[in-house]
């Protein structure tokens, strides 16, 4: 791991001068001067969003955590964004960004020196081991901490920022986890009365965001949510009936229709279907 990490440290003026995009993992063909025979990306691409605002049992962020280290595989690019409301030590953050690279395969590995191919070889399985523990450390880093309630929830607003930075991203498969309850709570609406949540009227709120210009541009991203309903602070004993998660899901699948997406799967909370 100190290896890798040393390597990363060297090779940062490197891809800085090779490219502008932003990649948080050392990668290996630089590495083994085998820059020419370097795969493309898999053109696959997975941006894991996570609410800060939501407070989330371990249980619930393991599951999450799980679901995304399943779905990803070596040439796939991995964004993390953390959201909250827009406060003074809260908000939107790019967390992570960086793609893994891909192994040689075929006519091409066969015609590497061994020396070479050693030298790759060992940096790839290094690489896996890094990103998996740097990436961990941001993501667990992104949930909100115990105790810390933060009253608002800027859902619409944050997935339009995210929106820019995605949709025009090259992957051709773009797949989004989003780790929220869904749970709008700004000056722009309220999904809460009451200290509950709301049951919707999923065409009444539509209106509202369309109105507000509130959809965004998710740039064709299947999407998977994780954490739908819950809820903290003084709402958290409330009850949600099937019929309000049934309306919030609806409200949701729209939504994310009209901002260039689809939903997937709704998790509430648990997502329980694989990332695909």
């Amino acid at each position: 791991m100190r290896r890798l990490l040393a390597l990363g440290l060297c090779l940062l003026p490197m891809a800085a001068a090779l490219a502008e995009e932003r990649n948080d993992i050392p990668g290996c063909y630089p590495h083994a001067q085998l820059t020419q025979q370097q795969p493309a990306p898999s053109g696959r691409e997975l941006v894991v969003i996570i609410d800060e605002t939501v407070q989330m049992s371990q249980e619930l962020q393991r599951s999450a955590w799980e679901h995304a280290m399943r779905y990803v595989k070596p040439g796939d690019s991995v964004r993390l964004y953390q959201f909250s409301a827009f406060l003074q030590n809260n908000y939107m953050k790019l967390q992570f960004a960086g793609t893994l690279d891909s192994p040689l395969q075929g006519k091409v590995r066969n015609s590497i020196g061994t020396n070479s191919l050693k030298q790759l070889d060992n940096c790839l399985k290094q690489q896996t081991v890094f990103f998996q523990k740097t990436f961990g450390k941001q993501f667990v880093g992104s949930f909100g901490r115990p105790g810390e309630d933060i009253a608002r929830s800027e859902v619409f607003a944050s997935l339009q920022k995210i929106g820019d930075d995605i949709a025009g991203r090259p992957a051709q498969d773009k797949v989004v986890l989003l780790v929220s309850d869904m749970l709008e709570n700004s000056d722009f609406g309220s999904f809460y009365s009451a200290n509950q949540v709301r049951t919707l009227d999923p065409a009444a709120e539509l209106q509202k965001v369309e109105h507000k210009q509130l959809f965004a541009n998710l740039g064709g991203a299947r999407v998977y949510v994780h954490g739908a309903g819950l809820v903290s602070g003084a709402a958290q004993g409330a009850y949600r009936s099937g019929n309000t998660l049934q309306k919030l899901e609806a409200f949701w699948r729209e939504y994310l229709q009209r901002s260039n997406a689809t939903l997937e799967s709704f998790g509430t909370p648990a997502l329980t279907v694989d990332i695909r």
